[in-house]
């Protein structure tokens, strides 16, 4: 068997995998029902939270009002108003199973007019079969500059998402996080003038707020939130006067 019938091979089972995991772990985690997009307040400094399933907040304890957009909320105020954007499985590469550019939440997240878009894509890009990291990299530059783009100029953050403490469970590589992903983050951020958020750092002495190894529960999406207001907050004052 050749290298290209083998990465064939590899990408159908990912699949097969995905789609059985919500066949089996869907009622559990709620899986296949979509999230209804927020509803936007006006005369409010507007935070877009762009990610995946950490980001919507599955899987604690089949609540998402425990997820960081919604504890971030609670930080920040009524001055602020979160908007989760976060989607099961979606990744940030093209040519994966679930990108999230093809989803009405991406058009919707940059419809909404953010003040503030923090980004957390790239678990998902690590399953077998999925990793390039030049168009990871290619591909996270393009995402980020298509928001710095936005009329309302928004303040653009990329956050390295947590560790992977279980990477039999769902195919997730811890090893391509730290190694690859990771300096990817800080490279773009870098090259596009935004300021990282290191989630990873912050959970990675934290392995029982993980209960099936990928998926942060309320604490651990609380010490998300906190991270995030900690760098966010203190420069408050300069967002939404664009």
């Amino acid at each position: 068997m050749d290298k290209r019938c083998k990465n064939a091979l590899i990408v159908t089972l990912c699949i097969v995998a995905a789609l059985g995991a919500v066949f089996v772990f869907g009622p559990f985690f709620d899986i296949g029902n979509e999230p209804i997009p927020p509803t936007l307040q006006e005369g409010v400094i507007r935070v877009a939270c762009i990610g995946d399933s950490i980001t919507e907040g599955v899987g604690i304890q089949g609540d998402r009002h425990d997820s960081y957009p919604e504890q971030l909320q609670v930080l920040l105020g009524d001055e602020y108003q979160t908007l989760n954007y976060g989607l099961w499985g979606r990744s940030l590469q093209k040519g994966s199973f679930w990108p999230y550019t093809e989803e009405k939440f991406y058009k919707i997240s940059m419809e909404a007019r953010p003040d503030i878009v923090l980004i957390m894509l790239g678990t998902n890009d690590t399953i077998s079969g999925y990793w390039n990291a030049s168009n990871y990299e290619k591909e996270l530059e393009e995402f980020v500059r298509g928001y710095q783009d936005l009329g309302s100029a928004p303040v653009v953050y990329l956050m390295i998402p947590p560790p992977i403490f279980d990477e039999t469970r769902w195919a997730h590589n811890n090893t391509v996080i730290v190694n690859e992903l990771l300096p990817i983050i800080e490279k773009v951020a870098e090259k596009t003038g935004v300021q990282t958020i290191d989630v990873f750092s912050a959970l990675e002495d934290h392995e029982e707020f993980f209960p099936d190894g990928v998926h942060p529960n309320a604490n651990g999406s609380k010490i998300i939130a906190e991270t995030v207001y900690g760098v966010i907050k203190p420069v408050g004052v300069n967002y939404g006067t664009s």
